[in-house]
């Protein structure tokens, strides 16, 4: 899979011009790779087991272009997103200026699409809405990250 770099919709490795824009492809795209099938999420901390609440959920990411960097969420509403004045900046032309948004209120983190170009995927299927628990993977173009409770 690749992104046309006009208007940063995916397009198949065998196109030559983008289906949606038109412009040309050749020399011209970057590649976009998807998470590779349904990730296994992590084992649950013996903590949520017990339903308790964490103090705080964490986004770790694991792969992409600022791979090992932590964001802590402690405050209830995050926008991320390419634009550098969103909370958590993802600097890569896969991701959206204001790709999704992420809530957390009573303990329960939801992430929403912001009508990106690229999706917003949770283990390996892309989400309009969605659920984040311990342990789930969230795909924001390049970045791959695992959703993390902080006890």
């Amino acid at each position: 899979m690749i992104v046309c770099p006009e208007c940063n919709m995916h397009v198949e490795d065998s196109y030559r011009e983008c289906p949606h824009c038109g412009a040309q492809l050749a020399e011209r795209t970057q590649t976009y790779e998807l998470v590779d099938g349904v990730p296994t999420p992590r084992q649950m901390s013996p903590k949520r087991q017990q339903n308790a609440r964490p103090r705080y959920y964490s986004l770790y990411i694991n792969k992409g272009p600022q791979h090992d960097v932590r964001f802590d969420l402690v405050n209830s509403y995050y926008s991320i997103g390419r634009n550098p004045h969103c909370d958590i900046f993802l600097s890569h032309v896969t991701v959206s200026r204001k790709h999704a948004i992420i809530q957390i209120e009573d303990g329960v983190m939801t992430v929403k699409d912001n009508g990106s170009t690229n999706g917003t995927w949770v283990n390996g299927s892309i989400v309009p809405e969605a659920v984040l628990n311990e342990g789930d993977v969230l795909q924001i173009g390049a970045f791959v990250m695992t959703v993390e409770a902080q006890y």
